[in-house]
């Protein structure tokens, strides 16, 4: 039922960016044309206020829907296999992307609003600046009247707004609206957050069991198995593993609807925003990261990320869950290989250091300058004295 309640939250969602930003839009578009035929730009300073508060109860409502909708799935709770029947569903990542592009496509009419703003307050600069506070009065070469500044004899401080807001948009034309703007950049980074996290719940369903598989206390109690050396060719990937890494390996076919032809909105959108362990690219192909690389980075960055911290975590390791854990991170360096990413430095380490015999344990971590927080924490995990 969560589910299902889920996909109604996000078509809604989805329908109310879409069908409210294009009428707020060209409702403010309209208020513009309105104040230069009946104040002949004048009511600059009023508008903008005006539009500051039209554009902040837009996106209060926005932020409601989107809070309703995370409270819905509830993603940062676990709740077994329910949530990672939710997180294998691409229907919902797709809803997901499916907002991040409303998003992208609000900034850009947004931009874009913000530009032809500028572009009429300039247009009016030569007539308003040629006001004075001595004469109010300036004929108009076209017409018969004159036009009258009722700002210079009436409300100066106003005027002198006014002014000062020529002047911005003389030097940053994308300075008007700039609390609207960050609130929407805002939203546009919650959004993104969202979409993250419901991409990777099922990886961190998989990731979070790790410390506590009973796979690693195998040979513990056994000097014999323990001190039996298996050849690593005996050895095969556990399940959680390959689970994550087939999870992985479908990104790219699942990004990409969205990612495979020009998408100028979800290109924006991300620019615009931040994404959650995105930084910059480490990719190992040659071409310029794009959108799918960047979903791909973060998402794969994150899962290593974790990885390192859930394998610290494990209480212990006989020699044989060493090895068996070894071939576990070499499978999924890999898949991120696959991926045209690069692997963690980390996890490198932490293979070298559940390969290495007891004897050359601490020589080797020395001689690959692994950092002395990570060997003394796998040293501790093997039971090697140091």
């Amino acid at each position: 039922m969560r589910l299902n309640k889920a996909g109604v939250a996000f078509g809604s969602l989805t329908r109310q960016l879409w069908n409210e930003h294009g009428i707020s839009i060209v409702t403010k578009v309209k208020a513009v044309s309105h104040c230069l035929a009946f104040t002949d730009g004048l009511g600059f300073v009023g508008l903008l206020s005006a539009l500051e508060s039209l554009f902040s109860g837009y996106l209060s409502r926005l932020d409601v829907v989107l809070v309703e909708l995370k409270s819905i799935c509830r993603l940062e709770l676990p709740s077994g296999n329910q949530m990672a029947t939710f997180g294998e569903d691409w229907g919902y990542a797709q809803n997901a992307f499916g907002l991040l592009q409303c998003c992208g496509d609000l900034l850009l009419k947004f931009a874009m609003f913000q530009s032809n703003l500028s572009a009429s307050v300039l247009s009016r600069a030569s007539i308003i600046q040629l006001f004075s506070s001595s004469s109010p009065w300036m004929p108009v070469s076209h017409v018969a009247l004159h036009t009258y500044n009722y700002l210079v004899e009436h409300r100066p401080a106003e005027y002198q707004q006014l002014v000062e807001l020529i002047y911005q948009c003389e030097t940053a034309s994308d300075s008007l609206l700039s609390g609207s703007h960050q609130r929407l950049v805002a939203f546009s980074d919650s959004c993104h957050d969202f979409a993250f996290n419901m991409l990777f719940v099922s990886l961190k369903e998989n990731l979070l069991q790790i410390p506590t598989l009973k796979i690693w206390q195998a040979g513990t109690s056994d000097n014999e198995a323990s001190s039996l050396v298996l050849p690593s060719f005996s050895l095969s990937p556990l399940t959680y593993i390959t689970q994550i890494g087939d999870r992985l390996l479908t990104l790219p076919q699942q990004l990409e609807s969205y990612t495979s032809h020009d998408n100028p909105a979800l290109e924006f959108a991300l620019k615009s925003s931040s994404l959650l362990f995105s930084g910059k690219p480490t990719v190992v192909s040659s071409h310029e990261p794009d959108v799918a690389y960047h979903w791909i980075h973060a998402i794969t960055e994150a899962t290593m990320q974790m990885y390192i911290q859930q394998i610290l975590n494990i209480p212990c390791l006989s020699h044989q869950s060493s090895a068996q854990l070894a071939t576990d991170i070499e499978y999924l360096c890999n898949v991120l290989t696959a991926l045209e990413v690069t692997p963690s430095v980390t996890l490198n380490q932490i293979v070298v250091l559940l390969k290495a015999h007891p004897e050359q344990f601490v020589m080797i971590a020395k001689d690959e300058n692994i950092p002395s927080a990570i060997y003394t924490t796998v040293s501790q995990i093997r039971g090697i004295d140091m």
